[in-house]
């Protein structure tokens, strides 16, 4: 059975509107999957941590359990810019998945 999810990526706790896009995985491995590309584009755009493989393991099981509302994976920059940012993996309605993909 499918499973809608919606991910954004962004500074924690600020509304991020441009860059979220609603998708439907089968199963657990494919969630991670995206989480991991998504965490792999952010990890090429800067010096970031705390975007270890264990992290992406850790956001798509909990994520993917009954009764979750998602995950929230955090992260930021070394250095002097260290403002918070993060990956937030959210429960999605195959509603919100058809509006999307009409877009």
């Amino acid at each position: 059975m499918s499973r809608y999810f919606t991910i954004m990526t962004g500074l924690r706790g600020c509304y991020m509107p441009d860059n979220a896009f609603t998708f439907k995985v089968d199963t657990r491995r494919e969630l991670k999957e995206i989480i991991a590309y998504e965490a792999d584009t952010q990890s090429c755009e800067g010096a970031f941590v705390g975007l270890n493989k264990k992290a992406v393991a850790w956001a798509s099981a909990h994520a993917w359990k009954k009764g979750s509302k998602g995950a929230i994976l955090p992260f930021g920059r070394r250095g002097e810019n260290n403002k918070p940012f993060s990956i937030e993996v959210t429960i999605a309605t195959r509603q919100e998945y058809l509006m999307n993909q009409e877009d």
